[in-house]
Formats: structure tokens, sequence, C-alpha cells
């Protein structure tokens, strides 16, 4: 067998083992998205996008497809809500959101038999 260069080589003090570094190290998006509502009061979705864009050096290339998860699952969960087609924060004094009930069980019709 020739010398050369042994593809499963273990790591010698020549050779350290690389850590293998993420490719973009960001904050997580439910921060960036509520300074971006912080700093203007409320803003749509282009306004959110500029400000991580300008604040953010390299953004992955799922970053929109990321934003609008996290921005629909904030949503459901209260975080921010939507008032004309503008995410702000919540009002803190608004009475809590009251949920669409339960639905009343089909009418089923009988047979009369005579």
């Amino acid at each position: 067998m020739e010398k050369g260069v042994d593809l499963q080589q273990t790591p010698t003090e020549e050779h350290p083992p690389q850590l293998q570094e993420l490719p973009f190290s960001l904050p997580p998006y439910p921060r960036m998205i509520m300074e971006a509502i912080g700093t203007s009061n409320g803003c749509n979705k282009t306004a959110i996008v500029k400000h991580i864009e300008s604040t953010q050096i390299t953004l992955p290339p799922s970053h929109l497809t990321l934003l609008n998860y996290h921005l629909n699952r904030m949503k459901q969960s209260g975080q921010i809500v939507i008032v004309k087609n503008n995410y702000t924060k919540p009002d803190p004094n608004a009475p809590p959101k009251r949920g669409r009930g339960l639905r009343k069980p089909p009418v089923t019709q009988t047979q009369v038999v005579l």
C-alpha cells in the first residue's frame, strides 16, 4: 500500500479535530421579531424583514420561511397580535381572548313510523 493521506486518520497534535461551526449564529427569531416590533411600536412583515436584515450580517437561505413560521407561532401563542395588518405586542390591560366555544351537536332527524 502506498504511503499517502489516510482519510480515516485519527486526530493528533499536528492535526487537531475540527469543531464543526454553525454557519449562522443568530439570536432566536422570536427575540429578533420582538426587537423589530418594539423599535417602531408595531410594524408589518416587510418592516420586520428590513429590520432583521439591517441588524444581522448573515441570514440563512430559509430566512423568510423561518420568519413566517415564528410569526405564526407567536401569533397563535398570544405573544404578538395583528391589528390592521401590523404586528404589535398585546395590550396588557386587554381582556383575555375567548375561544369560539364548543360546536353544537348535529341535529338528527327521526323517522316517524305510523
